[in-house]
């Protein structure tokens, strides 16, 4: 990494608690973003009153990917889909206190995984 990150950054980028599989997810996603390869896993438990109840990612990418999907997961729990289909790139690189401007993408790429859920046919 030769960027250099700040302590929020590097906390979500080595702590990853909500990194691992849902095996009966309510709702699934897998995105990739075909310029830089990164790829990202996103599953979602959810309420009766459609709030997040669980969240956990997976992904092979770059620590600024790894970061934001770490924070995003634990960011939306408790949320409900109707606020979660409104999270902006800016409000998950706040919340990791920053990313550097070629790094943007990683947002981007969880936003997507969020657009892109669906119904989890694990069960």
């Amino acid at each position: 990494m030769n960027e250099t990150y700040n302590k929020t950054f590097m906390k979500y980028f080595h702590q990853r608690t909500q990194s691992g599989i849902i095996e009966s997810a309510d709702l699934k996603s897998e995105v990739t973003n075909p310029i830089c390869g990164d790829e990202l896993q996103l599953f979602i438990n959810i309420k009766k009153n459609n709030a997040v109840i669980d969240a956990k990612f997976l992904t092979s990418g770059c620590a600024s990917t790894i970061a934001i999907a770490a924070y995003g997961t634990e960011y939306i729990i408790g949320k409900s889909m109707n606020e979660i289909k409104t999270i902006s790139t800016s409000e998950l690189k706040e919340g990791i206190g920053g990313l550097p401007a070629n790094k943007n993408h990683a947002a981007a790429l969880f936003i997507e995984a969020i657009k892109k859920l669906q119904i989890a046919k694990m069960k």
